[in-house]
């Protein structure tokens, strides 16, 4: 068994979903689904778990498409 992290979310019946990412850090880390660092998502998007607790069947999808059209700069002053 390797490490991995995990992204959780909490079912309607309370039980909590879990899907295991073995691209990133890999530190054990644990993140809620509204807060998953990129390349953690970019490996669980799609993935589909069963909820334990009621079989509900959960998918994992990007909640909104990231921006695309700006890029951040960062404007540095050099030597005159």
């Amino acid at each position: 068994m390797g490490m991995y992290d995990s992204v959780v979310h909490v079912c309607d019946c309370g039980h909590t979903v879990e899907w295991q990412s073995k691209d990133g850090p890999r530190e054990l880390d644990t993140y809620p689904t509204g807060a998953v660092p990129f390349r953690v998502a970019e490996d669980v998007l799609g993935r589909t778990e069963r909820c334990e607790g009621c079989d509900s069947v959960w998918t994992l999808e990007r909640a909104y498409p990231p921006p695309i059209n700006t890029v951040p700069l960062w404007a540095r002053k050099g030597p005159s």
